[in-house]
């Protein structure tokens, strides 16, 4: 990210966490961060607030306090839904998931509209931030760690694209399958409506089931994969891959014990990581097209 001044950030995403509850499937959301800037010499308290947004992308809970944290120190909200509904959030008419914001402001950047890209960007790789799923009727977790960088925001790029490409499905009796979509911005101006293609491609790579959902901006939703096969009998292994042309969608695979209630989450890695074509913006559109198109048509 380039570091210009007068760049307008908002203080709430000069560190933000964005995350789902799992409400569907039974489940309450537990949230925990640190304060990791003790380790860079030069340790500054944060603010915490928590926002919440319906399965619309609908605002429901602006900005509430929840906070100072001090450098070194850990903060746990044991139950997201319970905060929001005592904060006047109607959780069970939501008719959905509900998106959370947690937002993390450095005492330094309260109040300022000259806040560069680059001191927001100093503080995105301060530490991962982490969402756990607590089963109401077993008690049985899962959870996963993860960081959120600025995102569908002009100041920081002009290609909003998301490859998602997972080969932990996993399809058996005892079990099931999901991925969950976050649509979130460092905008909040953005309204744009992101839409995923999924394939599903079984172990020798053969096309296996196929389906596209759509993510208002500030919402998430919660796909059943098994709802995407094209025949419900299936069993074993596969592969995920999903493609956003029009906005980031952070995708979060996981599979459910269906006796235990436990969950196996999991974030896939970056394409950046494996595809030479995502540092230049011309070549990453060209090949997510070309890879949504190979997908549609059941090709690898």
């Amino acid at each position: 990210m380039a570091g210009t001044r007068g760049a307008g950030w908002d203080p709430l995403f000069s560190r933000y966490f964005a995350f789902s509850t799992l409400s569907s499937l039974g489940y309450r959301t537990r949230v925990s961060l640190s304060n990791a800037s003790d380790g860079t010499g030069t340790g500054e308290p944060v603010r915490l607030r928590i926002s919440v947004h319906g399965p619309d992308g609908r605002r429901l809970l602006a900005a509430r306090e929840c906070g100072v944290l001090e450098p070194g120190r850990y903060w746990m909200l044991d139950d997201v839904e319970a905060f929001a509904a005592h904060e006047g959030v109607d959780v069970k008419g939501a008719g959905g998931e509900l998106l959370g914001l947690l937002h993390q402001t450095p005492l330094s950047h309260e109040n300022r509209s000259d806040i560069a890209t680059s001191d927001v960007s100093r503080w995105v790789g301060l530490g991962d931030d982490f969402v756990e799923y607590v089963d109401r009727e077993t008690g049985a977790t899962g959870g996963v760690f993860y960081q959120c960088p600025p995102l569908n925001d002009a100041r920081v790029g002009e290609v909003w694209v998301t490859v998602c490409q997972s080969p932990k499905v996993v399809f058996d009796d005892g079990c099931d399958p999901f991925v969950l979509l976050l649509h979130v911005s460092t905008d909040s101006s953005w309204r744009a409506t992101g839409t995923m293609d999924m394939t599903l491609f079984a172990a020798r790579g053969e096309p296996i089931g196929r389906g596209a959902v759509t993510v208002p901006a500030f919402s998430s939703r919660v796909v059943a994969l098994r709802t995407l096969l094209s025949a419900s009998g299936h069993r074993g292994n596969a592969t995920l891959i999903g493609i956003s042309t029009g906005a980031v969608l952070v995708p979060f695979t996981f599979v459910r014990d269906r006796h235990s209630g436990a969950v196996a989450i999991d974030h896939t890695m970056p394409p950046a990581n494996y595809h030479s074509a995502w540092a230049d913006k011309t070549r990453r559109q060209a090949w997510a097209v070309d890879l949504l198109q190979r997908a549609r048509e059941g090709r690898r």
